[in-house]
């Protein structure tokens, strides 16, 4: 199906009210029939911005609903909305059990699943299901920490007590000086320590962490800050040597791990930096990369005005955008390459999906080969020819399933010599795995 009609069939849906509609898999059926008779299920569940896992479980799974054409920034409009009117009607921090939440979802949750709303309300998806199910109560729209007991930790910050462990002693230290005002339960809860953290203190006489900061505690001057000091040594990957030396200075109030996470290294990577001597990758715009993502969850042509007013609402440039979107490297080539598309063609395909027929029809056998090829390659370098036709089935079934974005935005030759780069390391990582298992069959035959 051409890209014109596939924009009618979205504009049609949109009109009869089914963006950010939340749709049972009998509803799903009766609009397939209607839009897309001639599509299979998969595909046109795709086309709509249902996942994979997400439609096997709203398949079979009986009253299981998914939203479909989501509009991120509707959605985000429609939370604040919502939370404001209930701040004004007194919900902050109120307890409410299932049927007033079923009440509060009659009034606020128009096109929203029942635990979309619970999230904004800020029920963990745990919590409701148990509410739902056993009864009992949850708090929503939890109260800021009052005033009193963020200057408390202010105080005890400066001192450079954060993120460390505490005997009750030092904690007495600590009350006496600061919690003249309050009772020794509310000063621990000042320090983020629990109820029952409170008592292995004092009974047991364990020592506990105070003031364990999080990333999203610290203001963006303060963030800002400790990357500029990172990024000022230009550097693109590190050693663990040259990460403790920086943690050490940049790291104040953070463990070791949310410093990597503050400059872009992923916690699976500073573990293998770590322990495994390895170099780990700094990506500085790592949480600006996962917001923006965030926002593409619907896999689809996006033009240019809207991409536009999206750069604009997130106050950021039209390159950074799609330097986020497409996870691009920063000063990557790819990035005007992008561009230059959009401005071409006054639009780009966003989000990883299944290949389209006509460019399987025209290149599948080379795709096999391309699969096949850089099997075989990475087979006979690391001496693993025997899996070399399971790796290129794997291969191809990768790029078959995740790499439409390509067919749709580029020209086909362009497209054919991006696709042999994604085999080629998509082929080299899967060795590794089996490189991987290997070395640890062998390491347990020798224990």
């Amino acid at each position: 199906m051409d890209d014109d009609k596939l924009e009618i069939i979205r504009k049609q849906l949109k009109k009869s009210g089914y963006e950010n509609k939340s749709i049972t898999y009998l509803e799903f059926l009766q609009i397939k029939q209607k839009y897309a008779e001639d599509w299979n299920e998969l595909q046109f569940a795709l086309f709509l911005g249902i996942t994979k896992s997400n439609f096997h479980s709203f398949k079979f799974k009986e009253g299981y609903k998914v939203v479909i054409l989501k509009n991120p920034l509707a959605i985000e409009e429609k939370r604040e909305k919502i939370i404001n009117e209930l701040k004004e009607a007194g919900y902050i921090g109120k307890y409410i059990n299932y049927q007033e939440f079923k009440e509060l979802y009659l009034k606020y949750g128009c096109n929203l699943p029942e635990r979309k709303l619970a999230i904004f309300l800020g029920i963990k998806p745990t919590n409701f299901a148990s509410m739902k199910a056993r009864g009992g109560t949850a708090k929503i729209l939890k109260e800021i920490i009052p005033i009193q007991e963020k200057e408390i930790r202010d105080k005890i910050l400066d001192l450079g007590v954060g993120n460390v462990k505490i005997t009750y002693k030092e904690f007495e230290n600590l009350y006496e000086k600061f919690g003249d005002k309050i009772s020794e339960i509310q000063f621990a809860k000042a320090l983020g320590i629990s109820s029952a953290d409170y008592w292995c203190l004092k009974h047991r006489k364990q020592r506990v962490t105070v003031l364990k900061t999080s990333i999203s505690e610290m203001t963006e001057e303060e963030i800002e800050y400790r990357i500029n000091q990172i990024r000022a040594q230009n550097l693109r990957v590190i050693n663990y040597e040259q990460f403790k030396e920086y943690y050490t200075k940049y790291g104040k109030n953070l463990t070791e791990v949310q410093f990597a996470e503050l400059i872009g290294i992923t916690s699976d990577n500073y573990y293998a930096m770590k322990t495994k001597k390895q170099r780990a990758r700094i990506d500085f715009h790592a949480k600006e990369r996962k917001q923006i993502r965030a926002i593409f969850g619907e896999c689809r042509f996006y033009d240019e005005m809207e991409l536009k007013k999206i750069a604009e609402t997130k106050g950021i440039s039209l390159e950074n955008l799609l330097m986020y979107a497409f996870n691009l490297k920063e000063n990557s080539a790819f990035i005007q390459e992008y561009m230059e598309i959009l401005q071409t063609k006054k639009k780009l395909f966003i989000g990883h999906t299944i290949m389209p027929k006509e460019f399987l029809k025209k290149n599948g056998e080379e795709l096999l080969k391309i699969a096949q090829t850089e099997s075989q390659i990475y087979g006979k370098k690391y001496k693993l020819m025997k899996y070399s036709e399971d790796i290129a089935s794997e291969v191809l079934l990768v790029l078959m399933e995740k790499y439409g974005e390509i067919a749709f935005n580029f020209e086909n030759e362009e497209a054919i010599l991006l696709l042999t780069k994604i085999a080629r390391v998509t082929a080299k990582h899967k060795y590794y795995s089996k490189m991987s298992y290997r070395r640890t069959n062998i390491i347990r035959c020798f224990c």
